[in-house]
């Protein structure tokens, strides 16, 4: 969309929303990967706007960002507060209060550790959140039931392991290593598990630091999931934050979990980042998606982690 195009949506969605004017328009390009994101300073206030084009990206998948913000509020986790989302012209979008302080990702390791402490803290918080089903959807009309169940997810991920699977056939995995694949998963299927609301995304990019108060941000990635085991494997295993030992050690502090306690849930981590991998590369093989060698890799390197 042209920018005065971009531009006009965006007067229109204020006001008629917010019956606010819109003065300044800034784009905000370095925490806008996958939405268009804007700062609007209206008459009194100023806001941020995130869009998308409603055929990435629906009103519902907003809603169950807005329930997330709601819902970790309310258990003491700092957040934006939502003031309005929906579409408009082929755009979804979602109006928040502009948060004071600055990004996390602008901030020294040093000084980043207390975004890990309070990241930490934020995991342990997010387990006492009630929450109901599996999955990264929303059931909807009801926002705290996601719409896919553990049971599902695993026998439909494991059901696919067979000997015509392209895995074997393509030459990603021997008939030696997926035998043990699936001997691997298939331990899951005994395990006892708690779930709870995953963010899956926790970064410093991710939060605003004010002084001593951690916003905590983005919440499209966020999933009922095994926790905290899953919210654990992905920082365990990012491409992009690699924490060191201060981090990793202020982030325990705040979720107060001992070294012991973390290192008898490394096993379980593993193989529950592995299934997660495995459950992406059959999504991007189903819907053709481009760039499949990422998928391939990033399953390889849990499988090599695993069996390190």
């Amino acid at each position: 969309m042209r920018e005065a195009d971009m531009a006009g949506l965006i007067a229109a969605v204020m006001q008629g929303d917010l019956q606010e004017p819109v003065g300044d328009l800034i784009p905000i390009h370095e925490y806008g990967s996958v939405n268009e994101v804007f700062l609007v300073r209206g008459r009194d206030d100023e806001y941020v706007i995130r869009l998308q084009r409603e055929e990435s990206r629906t009103v519902a998948e907003f809603a169950k960002e807005a329930w997330c913000l709601a819902a970790a509020a309310k258990v003491g986790i700092p957040s934006p507060r939502v003031l309005s989302l929906g579409r408009n012209s082929g755009w979804c979008y979602m109006i928040q209060n502009k948060l004071p302080g600055i990004n996390g990702s602008a901030l020294s390791p040093g000084e980043q550790l207390l975004i890990w402490q309070r990241l930490g803290d934020y995991v342990r918080r997010m387990a006492t959140i009630p929450v109901t089903g599996f999955g990264d959807k929303i059931m909807e009309g009801v926002p705290a039931a996601f719409n896919d169940r553990w049971e599902r997810y695993l026998s439909y991920n494991l059901g696919m392991l067979t000997e015509e699977d392209p895995l074997i056939l393509e030459g990603i995995f021997t008939i030696r290593e997926h035998r043990q694949l699936k001997e691997t998963l298939s331990e899951l299927a005994s395990a006892s598990f708690s779930f709870g609301l995953t963010h899956g995304d926790l970064s410093p990019k991710n939060v605003m630091v004010d002084r001593q108060q951690v916003y905590l941000l983005d919440w499209g990635t966020a999933e009922c999931h095994v926790s905290p085991h899953m919210e654990l494997g992905l920082l365990m295993t990012s491409d992009r934050d690699r924490l060191d030992q201060q981090q990793w050690d202020a982030f325990a502090t705040g979720l107060q979990i001992s070294q012991d306690s973390f290192s008898a849930m490394i096993p379980t981590i593993g193989k529950l980042v592995l299934l997660k991998r495995l459950d992406k590369y059959r999504w991007a093989t189903e819907h053709r998606i481009a760039g499949l060698d990422g998928f391939v890799n990033r399953l390889r390197s849990a499988w090599d982690m695993m069996a390190e």
